[in-house]
């Protein structure tokens, strides 16, 4: 967020898919099914009801969460409870981030399932595939100089190495080959 704001970057990547019980249950209530009132402070369920605590607090790391809670008593009797909450007597809560992270994911799983937003991140795949082939071979991260302009002077360096080793390889015939997949996520697709 700080990155776009300040830097008018846009950051594409994948977002970690959700993986909530209630989000992958068919026909069942994700976050996105909740309407939250950011200045109200509260969620209203899809069958309208409010909830009555909200708290904000943090993650080990530090990042911001906001606890949301609804009464057992409209809970309990809800026609559609078995698609929204498993346990028997507890009360539905959500866990989500701020407003602007929250927002910023939801245009994030929005984004990669447009063409070109896929376009722009196989981009961004070859992008990183030079960077791990600048720090791998060719020490990129750590600096032979102090100061910055021989340090600046390194990088440019190091990436006419990088791009003289890649066209010595084009030139006898070797060809970059597609993306790895482990063999973890390769099982995944099938």
């Amino acid at each position: 967020m700080a990155a776009r704001e300040q830097h008018g970057t846009q950051i594409i990547g994948p977002v970690r898919l959700n993986n909530n019980w209630s989000g992958q249950h068919v026909p069942g209530f994700d976050l996105r099914s909740f309407e939250i009132q950011w200045q109200h402070r509260q969620v209203v369920c899809p069958q309208g009801q409010t909830s009555v605590a909200w708290t904000s607090t943090a993650r080990k790391n530090g990042q911001a969460l906001i606890n949301v809670r609804f009464a057992k008593e409209s809970c309990r009797p809800c026609p559609v409870r078995a698609q929204c909450i498993r346990s028997g007597d507890r009360a539905k809560s959500l866990k989500f981030q701020p407003q602007a992270q929250q927002e910023a994911r939801y245009a994030a799983r929005d984004a990669i399932k447009d063409p070109l937003a896929q376009q722009l991140y196989h981009r961004r795949a070859g992008i990183e595939g030079t960077l791990s082939q600048g720090v791998r071979a060719f020490g990129l991260r750590r600096c032979q100089y102090i100061g910055e302009q021989k340090t600046r002077l390194q990088h440019v360096l190091t990436a006419m190495a990088i791009n003289v080793v890649r066209l010595d390889a084009w030139m006898i015939g070797e060809r970059p080959i597609g993306t790895k997949h482990s063999r973890f996520a390769r099982l995944q697709v099938a």
